[in-house]
């Protein structure tokens, strides 16, 4: 953690250097260094980026299984595969509860607010960092152009 912060420290300097300077820099004077810069600042950001749409993607797939028994007990359409599914997830939940499926649910229901809460946590808490990194991603295009 303490190395993240020292990198989210190192880009925020890079993004002042360039709020500063931008006018003055040439991407013919210094090319490898400006494009390693630009290199570590795409690394950076798409990270986030892969860590928001990975537990994203978790907290989509646990919510698909929360509204399964929600759909079928609203009688409400769902594609041909899925309805069968979500007949018997919501047989096995409301119905006839069964020990598993109820445990089942209840785990999607924890998971889908564990993913989202994973998801946004860091966003949050580096929202400054984000800030920069997108602003030092955005002038190093201008730069480049």
């Amino acid at each position: 953690m303490a190395a993240g912060n020292a990198h989210r420290q190192r880009y925020r300097e890079y993004t002042n250097f360039l709020r500063a300077n931008a006018a003055g820099l040439n991407i013919q004077v210094a090319p490898a260094r400006l494009e390693h810069l630009r290199s570590r600042v795409n690394l950076e950001r798409n990270k986030f980026l892969f860590w928001l749409v990975f537990w994203l993607l978790i907290a989509m797939v646990s919510l698909v299984l929360i509204l399964m028994p929600l759909a079928a007990q609203y009688n409400l359409t769902l594609p041909p595969g899925m309805d069968t599914y979500a007949e018997r997830f919501h047989d096995a939940v409301v119905v006839n509860p069964e020990a598993g499926a109820v445990a089942f649910a209840i785990c999607s229901g924890l998971l889908f607010v564990f993913a989202v809460t994973v998801a946004y946590i860091p966003i949050i808490a580096n929202s400054d960092s984000l800030n920069d990194l997108e602003s030092a991603h955005r002038m190093l295009k201008d730069i480049e152009d």
